[in-house]
């Protein structure tokens, strides 16, 4: 979450300036600029439909998070964007909200209510198990990183490693990269907290961020 940058980053149709002006912000992680723009009324007054209020929802949760480091006012955000379009009982979610209900379990994990966190996880995992997202989207691969990390930090090692693997997995099944080296330099440090190193998972990472110009994401 600190450093996220997006496989896909979610639009609004007719605002092209303000999706190229995101996603510069979101990719140098200018949080503070980028709360300031999304707060401008020429931005909001432009807003109609219920996609796009979740859209820019999403991006303020984000903003204010990074901003306040205050889980609870990013939840706060998050969960008017999911808000919009979603209700707990629809059968099929949309990769946005998909997204979205990952940032809510991670920051939930991170507002000191871990158990609730993980399994908000499991819940948005099973939903892409059992293939409940209508479409295949690479930032799917945010959730078995942030859900493992999650794990991770709550010394839920077993779980984490197991989770990780299966992003590694449905990352490569579905012929991706996107956040692949930070799968497995994840994996390296869960297997150290294991006691159990393996400095082929690190060889992996490195090689992987190298090839594809990637940062790794700071544990």
């Amino acid at each position: 979450m600190d450093h996220l940058v997006l496989k896909d980053y979610p639009t609004i149709d007719h605002l092209a300036g303000f999706n190229q002006k995101i996603k510069q912000l979101c990719n140098d992680h200018r949080y503070p600029q980028m709360l300031d723009y999304l707060s401008q009324t020429s931005i909001t007054d432009t807003i109609y439909r219920d996609e796009d209020n979740q859209t820019y929802y999403y991006y303020y949760g984000i903003a204010a998070y990074q901003v306040t480091q205050n889980a609870r006012t990013g939840l706060r955000y998050l969960n008017l964007a999911l808000n919009e379009t979603f209700t707990r009982h629809q059968s099929m979610i949309t990769p946005n909200e998909l997204l979205i209900l990952t940032a809510i379990a991670f920051l939930t994990c991170r507002s000191h209510q871990t158990e609730a966190g993980l399994s908000e996880f499991e819940t948005h995992l099973n939903r892409v198990r059992q293939q409940r997202v209508t479409k295949t989207s690479e930032n799917t691969n945010i959730l078995f990183y942030q859900y493992g990390l999650s794990c991770y930090e709550a010394g839920q090692y077993q779980l984490a490693a197991n989770v990780i693997a299966e992003g590694i997995k449905w990352t490569t099944d579905h012929d991706s990269h996107y956040m692949l080296a930070d799968l497995f330099f994840l994996l390296a440090k869960v297997h150290q907290a294991l006691k159990r190193p393996n400095d082929d998972l690190l060889l992996k990472s490195q090689t992987l961020a190298e090839i594809f110009v990637v940062e790794t994401y700071p544990i």
